[in-house]
């Protein structure tokens, strides 16, 4: 009994051995032939990884026009705030929005690109010290954006017509 156990195991023993020694040929042997298909087959895999690649990068491209006309929006958005701020200051030592004030203020909105802009809401008329003063300010903001039609393919460049409001309220310290 004990030496049939030994046989066994001195059998596996050579059968894995052999085994091992197959595989090693058969592993040697598909290495030089995975080499040689690889070759073979290259032009299908590096087509179809460039035309991953060139997707990938006009899809980015898009992606980074989006961005860049979004940002200037903002960026025109927080000047108009800039400009809104200044003359409401302007507008405490006053009482109101004067109309050499006005003139200026449409003036400077213009130079960032502002149209249509327009004052309604706004005091114009002088209030007396520690009344509440208003600075409302509408126009319209042309950006570049991207339009995307019905398929990735009709995407073009045009500009949009972005409407903008700001309001500042404060008290008159004439």
């Amino acid at each position: 009994m004990m030496r049939k156990r030994r046989q066994g195991k001195q059998g596996m023993g050579k059968a894995w051995q052999q085994g091992k020694q197959g595989m090693g040929k058969a592993w040697r042997q598909g290495k030089q032939g995975m080499g040689k298909a690889w070759l073979a087959g290259s032009s299908r895999g590096e087509l179809t990884d460039v035309l991953t690649v060139c997707i990938f990068v006009l899809v980015l491209t898009i992606v980074m026009f989006a961005y860049v006309g979004s940002v200037q929006i903002f960026q025109c958005k927080a000047q108009i705030g800039q400009i809104a701020r200044k003359y409401i200051l302007r507008m405490e030592t006053v009482g109101c929005l004067t109309n050499d004030d006005r003139l200026a203020m449409e003036q400077e909105l213009h130079q960032i690109g502002a149209k249509s802009v327009d004052f309604s809401g706004t005091t114009l008329s002088a209030v007396e010290f520690g009344s509440p003063i208003y600075l409302v300010v509408h126009g319209e903001i042309e950006a570049q954006n991207i339009v995307v039609g019905s398929n990735l393919f009709q995407t073009a460049f045009g500009t949009a017509v972005y409407r903008f409001e700001d309001r500042k309220m404060s008290t008159a310290k004439n």
